[in-house]
């Protein structure tokens, strides 16, 4: 996998500022992804122990959209797959 940045490193406009990072488990984009994700905070919790620091916390989320809306379904989806923690209020 390969991810590209528009701006050089470091910069103020997008995912390479500041002091934290997200990984969303359960995304839109494809179920497929899920494995991907499960295996990096995997390695973020072998980096953690071979740092000596807790660099990864996994906390939950809560996404409002409307049920019928294209986020909401492919968000769901991967979750139905994989067998993801969730729940539709």
């Amino acid at each position: 996998m390969l991810g590209l940045d528009r701006f050089g490193i470091p910069n103020e406009m997008g995912s390479s500022h500041g002091l934290t990072r997200i990984i969303r488990l359960a995304n839109m984009e494809h179920p497929d992804y899920i494995p991907l994700r499960r295996r990096s905070y995997e390695l973020w919790r072998a980096l953690g122990r071979d740092a000596g620091e807790q660099l990864l916390s996994i906390t939950g989320s809560v996404d409002a959209r409307p049920e019928d809306g294209r986020i909401f379904s492919g968000s769901l989806r991967p979750c139905e797959a994989h067998g993801l923690d969730h729940q539709v209020l």
